[in-house]
């Protein structure tokens, strides 16, 4: 599957002893956790009546607050030579 293969190339350059070491280490400096949690800020977003109305559009950061993006997150030409990079890859790749 897509998902699979996705994973095997992004932990592909460490063997498996190595992650097996490194990502419980991760996960008690609060770098890497679990993937149940992942969604819980977009859920937050979309359906918590604490989420106000005037924050929509915003930058929500884990777990279900708001946060103030990153100098790099706010410019835009850098955003827009992202977009230029992103379309070049997947045209090569013949996926757009």
């Amino acid at each position: 599957m897509y998902c699979s293969d996705l994973n095997k190339k992004a932990t592909g350059m460490a063997p498996a002893g190595v992650l097996r070491v490194v990502t419980p280490i991760m996960r008690c400096l609060g770098i890497l956790d679990e993937q149940a949690k992942g969604a819980w800020s977009s859920l937050w977003a979309i359906s918590s009546p604490e989420f106000p109305r005037e924050n929509s559009g915003g930058y929500v950061v884990p777990y279900a607050k708001m946060g103030t993006p990153s100098r790099f997150a706010q410019d835009r030409q850098l955003a827009e030579r992202l977009w230029s990079w992103t379309e070049e890859q997947l045209g090569n790749r013949q996926l757009l």
